[in-house]
């Protein structure tokens, strides 16, 4: 038994990683504790991806310089893979693991689940748990990789470079400029690691996805008038934003890549608005998707809660008032202030609002418009590109008026 499943197993889904398991899991512990946690992981990953391709362009002479219309210091694609998007993948699996192991043991005991409930989340979080684990998704996801790697070296049009621009990957000593040394470590290493931790991170979220899918079936006690105003769901709401860096990097990769269309295919920023927005908006969707499984129930308990509560407003009402209502009691103000049925009636109102309130889907809007702006980042440098920082700023204040 591993360290990762007696914590699992003992102490209430405290030591549950869903960034851990799998092949790559076990080669991490293999390789000791330094490599099993995430600053060892991304120190090795740097290693095998960023050093060696600077150590190869300084040696080839394609590191910087004006002899080359893109060498590698001014390759904003690779740039934006390894030292931003790589990073943010490497350490999102330190607030995924905190943030979705507190939201399932939140959740356990949030009250939602009853006896049986509770036998029956156990079984979804043990399925769950050893999906996580399997070690097959790894090996077909490696292999994947490796195919596609053999595919593209195979392919005349990657091994020959006749788009007109000079860069770092293609060396220019032949008159059909070939694949360099930096080229070679670039395609066989450094792009089937980014495609792995891609790979990985897009496994797990698929299974985080049928967890919360699995939970969404069991028979939850949602509460209309719960103060987080999501039925008492709101415990999982911070173990669904966790996934905000995963998405972030792979909004950070798509920028990278719109940067070099703009850079050298002669594409215009104002042409990639509807573009990003689309991009931008299926992530979003893919951010929430888990959260609208339960939408179902929380509708239901919303109008069931409105129906019931508001029958017993107007009871509370009508007492109120046919007990406040005499119009020859010249005393009844004196009475009304000493009385506490006014503050029964004014917190019974903050209830019904409660439930007024209640969404139907358990993020708030301003989180979700806060996710929206987040994903939105990498893309603002785009609109810099061949802009002088004052000319930007300039656009963006005569926008504004």
């Amino acid at each position: 038994m591993s360290l990762e499943e007696k914590a699992y197993s003992t102490n209430g889904y405290r030591g549950f990683r869903l960034s851990g398991g799998g092949l790559f899991g076990w080669l991490y512990a293999g390789a000791g504790n330094g490599f099993a946690e995430k600053p060892g992981r991304l120190l090795l990953v740097m290693v095998l991806t960023v050093f060696p391709l600077i150590c190869l362009t300084l040696i080839e002479g394609t590191f910087f310089g004006p002899e080359l219309d893109q060498p590698l210091l001014k390759d904003v694609t690779i740039l934006a893979r390894f030292l931003v998007a790589v990073p943010l993948m490497l350490l999102s699996g330190v607030v995924v693991d905190s943030l979705t192991s507190e939201g399932i043991r939140n959740l356990r005991g949030s009250g939602l689940l009853d006896a049986a409930g509770k036998r029956g989340f156990d079984q979804c979080v043990d399925s769950f748990y050893n999906r996580k684990e399997s070690v097959l998704p790894d090996l077909v996801l490696l292999v994947a990789i490796v195919s596609l790697s053999i595919v593209v070296l195979s392919s005349p049009e990657v091994l020959s470079h006749n788009d007109g621009i000079s860069d770092w990957m293609f060396s220019s000593e032949l008159e059909d400029a070939s694949v360099s040394m930096a080229g070679y470590w670039c395609m066989l290493v450094s792009i089937p690691v980014l495609l792995l931790l891609l790979g990985r991170w897009f496994w797990r979220y698929v299974l985080w996805v049928a967890f919360l899918f699995d939970v969404s079936r069991l028979d939850l006690r949602y509460q209309a008038t719960h103060p987080d105003l999501a039925g008492g769901l709101g415990v999982i709401k911070n173990s669904q934003s966790a996934f905000l860096l995963v998405f972030l990097s792979v909004s950070v990769l798509f920028a990278g890549a719109l940067a070099e269309d703009i850079l050298f295919a002669g594409v215009v920023f104002s042409d990639l608005h509807l573009v990003i927005m689309t991009f931008v908006g299926i992530l979003l969707f893919a951010a929430l998707l888990p959260l609208l499984f339960f939408a179902p129930g929380l509708i239901e308990t919303k109008r069931e809660g409105r129906v019931i509560y508001g029958l017993l407003g107007y009871r509370l009402s009508e007492a109120f008032a046919k007990k406040r209502s005499d119009p020859v009691d010249d005393k009844g103000g004196e009475k009304l202030l000493e009385s506490t049925d006014p503050s029964s009636v004014c917190d019974y109102s903050d209830v019904y609002g409660a439930v007024r309130d209640m969404a139907v889907v358990p993020m708030s809007p301003k989180s979700v418009v806060t996710m929206a702006v987040v994903l939105g980042l990498p893309f603002i440098p785009l609109a810099m590109i061949g802009v002088s920082f004052s000319d930007f700023i300039s656009k963006v204040v005569q926008s504004l008026i």
